[in-house]
């Protein structure tokens, strides 16, 4: 027997196919990327454009910020007004005031209304105990306005502490009309308010039920006043005070508007 024997060979060298692939891999690689690329561009452009925003919108923020502090120093609230005398008039600033001054000149001080107990009724010789009605429970009408007075005991000045604590403006205290050794006792009321406003105390119950039982007194007048304008383009208004001596809160409330002339 003959034996037949072949050795492999390996090949080795440069191959014109392996380096034709390569290149167009290469290729195909640089063309996939491209889009990849573009789009890096595109999202740093963006951000650039969003940071260029941000601080256009900071600017803007500040920039209303600093026409609002204008407003606002231009405005009335940079203003202040003032007056000579208080305990007369208080004053106060709206609209869009300017720098001036102008002067109060009072004309009428004005009253408020008053009345009294009427006659007839029953004669109180002692307010602690006496009543000038049997009613509990009364309807205290001032002006166009009412309230409900329910006094918490049954004597004339039990009615005049009740009047004077259901809030109405008005002040009422106990008097005595009546001679020596005679005593005659009456609810006196005056209004806290100058002005007419008629004040009318009703029974609502008890012998006297629906009757009035007060008799105006007095009928009171509106204060009256002059406003002497220098430089003042505004909205201004003024409360004028009552007799400060009385110790009351009577006050009037006018209102009114100047313009500059052309």
């Amino acid at each position: 027997m003959s034996t037949i024997s072949s050795a492999s060979s390996l090949f080795t060298g440069t191959s014109q196919f392996s380096s034709a692939l390569q290149t167009a891999l290469q290729t195909a690689i640089t063309a996939a990327s491209q889009p990849l690329t573009q789009m890096q561009s595109d999202l740093t452009t963006l951000q650039s454009q969003q940071s260029e925003l941000n601080t256009l919108s900071a600017d803007f923020t500040n920039l209303q910020t600093a026409v609002a502090n204008v407003a606002s120093a231009l405005g009335s609230s940079s203003y202040s007004a003032s007056l000579s005398d208080s305990s007369v008039a208080s004053v106060s600033l709206s609209g869009t005031p300017e720098l001036g001054s102008l002067s109060l000149d009072v004309t009428t001080m004005g009253s408020p209304d008053t009345s009294m107990s009427s006659d007839g009724l029953t004669t109180v010789t002692d307010p602690t105990t006496g009543n000038i009605s049997d009613a509990t429970n009364y309807t205290l009408t001032v002006g166009s306005s009412s309230a409900t007075v329910t006094p918490s005991g049954s004597s004339l000045q039990d009615l005049a502490d009740a009047i004077n604590q259901s809030g109405a403006p008005v002040e009422a205290m106990v008097v005595d009309i009546g001679s020596s050794g005679s005593d005659d006792y009456r609810l006196f009321v005056q209004g806290t308010q100058f002005g007419d406003q008629q004040i009318q105390l009703t029974a609502n119950d008890g012998t006297e039920s629906g009757d009035s039982l007060f008799t105006p007194e007095t009928t009171g007048t509106d204060a009256a006043y002059q406003v002497k304008r220098r430089t003042v383009d505004s909205d201004f208004h003024f409360q004028l005070h009552g007799d400060a001596g009385l110790g009351s809160n009577r006050h009037i409330e006018r209102r009114r508007r100047h313009h500059h002339r052309h």
